[in-house]
């Protein structure tokens, strides 16, 4: 049971992640930052059908305490704040600004859906058809399993991040609407993977312990404040493609990047 809860909870998470292409749009010298909501139907309505699903899985008793209700919507409001509001869009034009996107969908709703522990409801309130999918796919469920291993899930965790802010790769991300996509879906990804290990509270050993998860939460932060201090105390600007959509606000790109260095140091921890 177990096994089918985690299963399913990814992969509805994900559901909401699914329309989160880059929004590589012109942002005008003298726009309001307020004019950039970007009411996009399909991540609305995938919002609102998670929500639905919840809603309609905890009405069993399957939610101990309104708390859990409450943080796993504030979840959902932070991916909404991520891909829906003006940070959204202003991501693509200012690094710092794509820190704090990032941080929202690796680390803020991650960790704010698997705290209130929706396993059992979001299996509850699912069409028996899908539930029923994700019970005969064994080999999906061998395979988060084994991504959930600590020390695969911890590296998992940290690579995303790294791999991502390779000059390389962050450049043609931000420029290739599809890359993009495939970023923003392995952070959210890695990060589900990730806290539903760090929250896992079943005894060894149906579950890591409590010493092997301060391991992982110990590894994530170092790994969060070697690359934030890399970025924070280089000497030059590395990503280039902020520059060739158009950066916002006129702030220079060395201080755009140190700042958002900053950001995944201290915040981020």
């Amino acid at each position: 049971m177990r096994s089918l809860a985690i299963c399913s909870a990814v992969p509805v998470a994900l559901v909401t992640a699914s329309p989160a292409f880059a929004h590589v749009d012109p942002v005008h010298e003298n726009q309001s930052v307020w004019s950039l909501w970007d009411f996009s139907p399909e991540i609305v309505v995938s919002l609102i059908i998670v929500a639905l699903i919840y809603w309609r899985g905890s009405g069993h008793g399957l939610v101990r305490g309104r708390w859990r209700a409450r943080v796993f919507f504030a979840g959902l409001g932070a991916l909404f704040i991520a891909l829906v509001s003006p940070v959204g869009e202003l991501a693509d034009h200012v690094f710092a600004v794509h820190q704090v996107e990032h941080m929202l969908l690796r680390t803020v709703t991650p960790m704010l859906l698997f705290l209130s522990a929706p396993q059992g409801a979001l299996i509850r309130g699912s069409p028996n058809w899908l539930t029923g999918f994700f019970a005969r796919s064994g080999w999906l469920c061998r395979l988060i399993g084994a991504m959930r291993w600590p020390p695969v899930a911890t590296l998992l965790f940290v690579a995303a991040s790294y791999f991502w802010m390779l000059p390389k790769y962050h450049n043609l991300a931000i420029l290739n609407e599809s890359i993009h996509y495939l970023w923003h879906l392995s952070l959210l990804l890695t990060g589900l993977i990730f806290f539903s290990v760090i929250f896992d509270r079943r005894p060894v050993p149906l579950g890591p312990g409590l010493g092997k998860r301060l391991t992982m939460f110990a590894a994530a932060a170092l790994g969060n404040i070697v690359l934030g201090a890399l970025l924070t105390t280089k000497d030059v600007a590395i990503y280039s493609a902020y520059v060739e959509i158009g950066r916002q606000w006129h702030v220079s790109p060395l201080t755009d990047e140190l700042t958002g260095g900053l950001i995944m140091w201290i915040p981020a921890c």
